[in-house]
This record gives C-alpha cells, sequence and structure tokens, in this order.
C-alpha cells in the first residue's frame, strides 16, 4: 500500500540523512514548498527533519511524559497513549489545537502537586 511504501522511503531517508533534512521537510509543510514528502508516521516525519538524535529525543519525550502521567494516576495518561498509538499512522500532532491542549493541560499538572 502506498502508506507502507511512504513510511518505508522515510526510514531510508532517516539512514541516509543522520542530523535529518531541515524543519519543514515532511508532511504537511513539505507540500507547500513543492516536495511531498510525508511518511505517515509523526516519529519518522520528527526523525525525517531533526535527525536520529532528535527522532529518538522526541520519542523518549513522549514516553516520559507517558510514565509520568501513569505514575499520578492521570486521566489524561489514556489521552496521550491514545495520541501516541495514533502518531504511528498519522500526524495527530499537526492538529494545533489539539497538541495545544494536550500539552497545556499536560504541563499545567506540575502547578498544582500536593
Amino acid at each position: 500500500s502506498a502508506h507502507l511504501e511512504r513510511s518505508l522511503v522515510a526510514v531510508q531517508m532517516v539512514f541516509e540523512n543522520p542530523f535529518g533534512l531541515g524543519l519543514g521537510k515532511s508532511a504537511g509543510v513539505s507540500q507547500r514548498f513543492g516536495v511531498d514528502i510525508t511518511p505517515e508516521n509523526t516519529y519518522l516525519g520528527v526523525a525525517l527533519e531533526l535527525g536520529w538524535l532528535g527522532g529518538i529525543l522526541f520519542f523518549a519525550f513522549i514516553i516520559s511524559l507517558l510514565f509520568e502521567l501513569k505514575q499520578k494516576n492521570s486521566e489524561l495518561f489514556y489521552s496521550l497513549l491514545g495520541v501516541a498509538i495514533i502518531a504511528f499512522f498519522l500526524h495527530p500532532l499537526e492538529d494545533m489545537p489539539l497538541a495545544l491542549r494536550l500539552f497545556l493541560l499536560i504541563g499545567s499538572l506540575n502547578q498544582f502537586k500536593a
């Protein structure tokens, strides 16, 4: 399928460009500049733009947030888990209202520590 093919091309490009292609070079933003590199995977998109290190750090950031939310028994754990899983197949964090609300809510948890 085209979805799998795009992801495989993206993986190959990540290995060929270990320092990344630069911001705005994948997914929706790239189409504005006449280039269509859409990996159909948020994590691959980040790795394409920021390189191996950026991709690993982004994934580690999401995992660390999930662990912190689970540790606090926060209802937001399931929201972020859902977005994190969907991110393997789509680009949910490109939806700015969703991303802003989710990360603002997660960030606000630290303001109300007991």
